[in-house]
């Protein structure tokens, strides 16, 4: 089956590169679309095919060699993949119009990470950067007639990494910390060592799986005389026009003279502009020279790319052609540019009291933009790109009312694909470099090869619009002012001045120099520009005062609204949960699916998780059933879905906590918060996590609180610690003037649908801003003096349009009570009816006998288990106070068929039963 598969492959690769050559327009055979390549171990003793991208350990499974790696505690069973030397080979027949090509190159998207690549025996060149793409030129003699062969000679990372780390430490007589993990994440030493992604030698979200293999595509590209070796636009505001300028490297044949033609073409509606160099080029010995083109863009004659919520996302085709000595095109590049001005303001809140801090928020084409969304950790664990998870993944991000992710420094630069897709939907990223919550070695290799990485991944990246920022690392800088580590014969002062050298030093100004369109800061969190004045580490960073902060506190009430700080702008934030039953059950044994089992405890990577997870839930619901029996899969059942609520609950405060700082300043100065991106959006596998979609891309309700707390406008109340209620209105929306009423239901959780009290209060709001609305002593009002009355009640709030009351202007709100203690009077939901109205669009109808806390409709578990493509519901997890009530049911794609019986439905206590 092999040998009938390659023979394909080899006529398929001789049909196009006849073809190329004779036209002179078709220069690019992929590699990795099709050939059969080969794996093996070092030694031999396995062997196996392979059809990258991937990595070993996908391909090991494939081939039946391994199990999946990421259910049971496979990640552990299989920690000799990552520990073994593995071989990739690919043997291919050439023509003799291949070989009788002017120039050939062999590119390498991503290799990851240290490896030799060889071609026909002859080695090549020495990778050891996942985050590199590798270029290199094969001599047209080098190819042989018949058989050809590219060899990929991996090292294992984990040994690798180590192999670094002792002859480092020797070299500088010290440790670069953090040395190991904590061994509650299984994980391997010294990621810091190795230039790959750092989750993938484990994370407290996540398992150790050190992926080895090709994991972007591989390219035979060949023209005549010259190639495109990069194209790299960059789009720059200048008065009443853009300049876009066109970086070009281009290689070519050395000693040879040819006559070049680079022409762009940037299309806008039915025309384009276009620029043309014409020069006669004389190669230099290198084989490689660069050029810009560069041209002016009329505001009149584009349409501004905005973020979601806010406009548009407008793209434009930007086409790069290469000709030499006017023969067809050589070579072509095509990318999708946006138009879009950024500013980070950071001015004095009171210019007369510099002390009480400066404002940190981003103007995008001249609006302040409250930034609204979650971090992203790699789409996978493993290497393969799994294109249709991020788009999913961003859709549902826009679906919640993001505008904002956050591309957090411990994973990966994402695909081409990825940014192009974010660019389309609207979506700003906030982009980390790829460090991450250590320090790092400072040698001259080490810079030198993160140098050529941030280099070229800037170069490789300015020209998206959807990139709001950079930032050189995560956490680094409060890892070193916060003591988080102690090392022997290194101390706070040395590692200060190691972190400078790597990040003020070396990256920055390699970055503020390719990239003039958006800013750069040295860390997240980061005091801003008053790190930058002290000199790259600021004495007290992550201040209130000053740039970004990441707050975690799972020794706090999460659903009291004071006990959060008031910052400029939160960039992480948040607390676990545990994923859906169907989806922990499709990773680990069914015998295993209770809360003290080793199968979950071997997944829960966070130090005293299990612990704080029951005391922070059960601090606001009553002990589940069979709570005393921790073995008994109905507990974790059950457990499962408050876990859920408390999380949703916890960030829908703290979310609107922030939101409600908009514009406003406490008299010490803090406030004007515009950022809230909680932590994190998605899973790379079944475990408690911090997430809003876990791995099998079911949405916790978190995602549809999001969906609710970040809509543009909204409808905030909360209980002050005197369980005094507040209300407020906080819009986003810097054109909209907010003529409205707020219509406050009060119920009884025992009584019907009928409030027992309802109250009114004209709003008036222009523009973008929070304003409160009032905040009446309501349990006095009707109850008295009942101690417990906060706990007795349900609250609704309505904004609706001032002329026309059946006109919503926010989500409907509900302030819930602070426990649900000794509470079990509820109503019951039933689903009474199911229409089918696009292929992938169903009516559901949900009847309710009274009130119904926290209603949950869901797919079966067996009709989870033939679908995977991902669904979700207009309303989940909510407060059900009508008779009757519709929720639309959406799939991300179309399923054979969906009946009634297919639907479940449950609410507060007995979800998981």
């Amino acid at each position: 089956m092999l040998k009938v598969k390659l023979i394909v492959f080899i006529v398929s690769l001789l049909f196009h590169a006849t073809n190329a050559l004779q036209t002179r327009q078709k220069h690019v055979i992929d590699l990795t679309a099709g050939p059969i390549w080969t794996f093996s171990s070092s030694n031999g003793s396995i062997t196996g095919r392979s059809i990258p991208p991937g990595d070993i350990y996908s391909d090991l499974a494939a081939n039946g060699i391994i199990n999946d790696v990421l259910k049971v505690d496979n990640d552990v069973a299989y920690r000799w993949v990552a520990q073994t030397d593995w071989i990739y080979k690919l043997d291919f027949e050439a023509n003799e119009a291949l070989r009788n090509s002017d120039l050939i190159r062999l590119d390498f998207d991503g290799i990851d990470t240290v490896a030799k690549v060889y071609f026909n025996d002859l080695h090549l060149f020495h990778a050891d950067n996942q985050f590199l793409e590798y270029k290199v030129r094969i001599d047209p003699r080098q190819l042989r007639q018949g058989n050809n062969t590219i060899k990929v000679k991996f090292a294992s990372p984990v040994k690798y990494a180590a192999k670094k780390r002792d002859a480092y430490t020797t070299l500088k007589g010290h440790l670069v910390p953090p040395d190991c993990p904590l061994e509650i994440q299984h994980g391997e030493c010294h990621p810091n060592f190795i230039r790959k992604s750092q989750a993938s030698f484990s994370w407290d979200w996540g398992p150790s799986i050190p992926t080895v293999g090709l994991f972007r595509p591989v390219y035979i590209r060949y023209a005549y005389k010259a190639l495109l070796n990069a194209v790299s636009p960059a789009v720059l505001p200048e008065g009443d026009h853009f300049k876009v300028a066109v970086d070009v490297d281009v290689d070519c044949t050395p000693f040879e003279s040819f006559l070049m033609t680079l022409k762009t073409q940037l299309f806008i509606g039915d025309t384009s502009i276009d620029t043309m160099l014409k020069e006669q080029i004389f190669c230099p010995a290198n084989g490689t020279f660069n050029r810009t083109i560069s041209f002016p863009v009329s505001r009149s004659k584009i349409s501004l790319w905005y973020p979601n919520g806010y406009g548009n996302a407008t793209v434009y085709l930007l086409s790069t052609k290469l000709t030499a000595d006017n023969y067809a095109i050589s070579d072509q590049r095509l990318n999708y540019i946006g138009f879009r001005t950024i500013e980070l303001i950071q001015d004095y809140v009171d210019q007369a009291h510099p002390s009480k801090g400066r404002n940190f928020y981003f103007k995008i084409n001249d609006i302040p933009i409250f930034l609204k969304g979650s971090n992203l950790i790699p789409v996978s664990a493993l290497g393969k790109p799994h294109f249709d998870d991020a788009h999913y993944l961003i859709d549902a991000a826009k679906l919640a009312n993001m505008n904002t992710l956050r591309l957090w420094g411990g994973g990966l630069f994402e695909t081409d694909d990825f940014y192009e897709y974010a660019d389309r939907s609207g979506i700003l990223l906030w982009h980390d470099l790829m460090f991450a919550c250590a320090l790092y070695p400072t040698d001259h290799h080490f810079l030198k090869s993160v140098s050529s990485e941030v280099e070229l991944q800037v170069k490789r990246l300015r020209h998206h619009a959807s990139i709001l920022v950079w930032a050189g690392n995560n956490e680094n800088e409060v890892a070193i002012q916060t003591n988080w580590w102690h090392v022997p014969h290194y101390n706070k002062t040395e590692m200060i001045e190691d972190y400078k050298v790597l990040y003020r030093d070396t990256l920055a100004p390699i970055v503020k120099d390719l990239d003039k369109s958006r800013p750069f800061l040295l860390s997240s969190p980061s005091n801003g520009i008053e790190t930058d004045a002290v000199g790259g580490v600021a004495d007290v960073p992550n201040s209130e005062k000053y740039g970004d902060i990441h707050y975690y506190n799972e020794f706090i009430d999460l659903w009291t609204e004071s006990n959060y700080e008031i910052p400029r702008c939160a960039t992480e934030f948040g607390v676990q949960s545990l994923p859906a039953r169907s989806t922990f059950l499709d990773y680990i044994n069914k015998t295993e699916y209770y809360y003290t089992s080793e199968a979950t405890l071997h997944r829960q990577h966070h130090a005293g998780g299990a612990a704080t997870l029951v005391s922070m839930t059960l601090s606001h619901f009553d002990n589940p059933p069979f709570s005393s029996n921790s073995t008994s899969s109905k507990f974790i059942g059950v457990f499962t879905y408050l876990t859920q609520l408390h999380q949703a609950i916890a960030i829908q405060t703290q979310t609107e906590h922030y939101r409600r700082w908009r514009g406003r300043l406490h008299a010490d100065g803090r406030g004007n918060t515009m950022c809230a991106l909680y932590w994190q959006l998605n899973d790379v596998w079944a475990a408690p996590t911090w997430s809003s979609i876990d791995v099998n891309r079911e949405w916790k309700p978190l995602h549809y609180y999001a969906r609710r707390f970040f809509a543009p406008v909204i409808v905030s109340m909360y209980l002050d610690t005197d369980d005094e209620l507040y209300i407020n209105v906080v819009s986003d929306r810097h054109d909209l003037v907010i003529k409205g009423i707020v219509i406050i239901d009060v119920y009884l959780w025992e009584a019907n649908f009928t409030p027992i009290a309802t109250l009114r209060e004209d709003v008036y709001l222009n523009g973008s801003g929070s304003v409160q609305v009032f905040s009446p002593d309501f349990f006095t009002m009707y109850t008295g003096e009942d101690d417990d009355a906060p706990n007795k009640y349900l609250h609704r709030a309505r904004l609706v349009d001032a002329n026309n009351e059946k006109k919503l202007l926010a989500p409907v709100a509900f302030q819930p009570p602070r426990k649900f203690f000794r509470q079990h009077i509820f109503g019951d939901a039933k689903i009474v009816k199911l229409e089918k109205r696009t292929n992938t669009k169903y009516t559901v109808t949900l009847a309710a006998t009274s009130i119904v806390p926290f209603v949950w409709l869901d797919l079966t578990d067996s009709f989870k288990k033939d679908y995977k493509a991902g669904f979700w519901f207009s309303d989940n997890a909510f407060m059900l106070v009508d008779e009757t009530i519709e929720v639309q049911l959406n799939f991300y794609q179309p399923p054979n068929g969906v009946s009634i019986t297919d639907l479940t439905v449950c609410r507060l206590d007995t979800c998981g039963l």
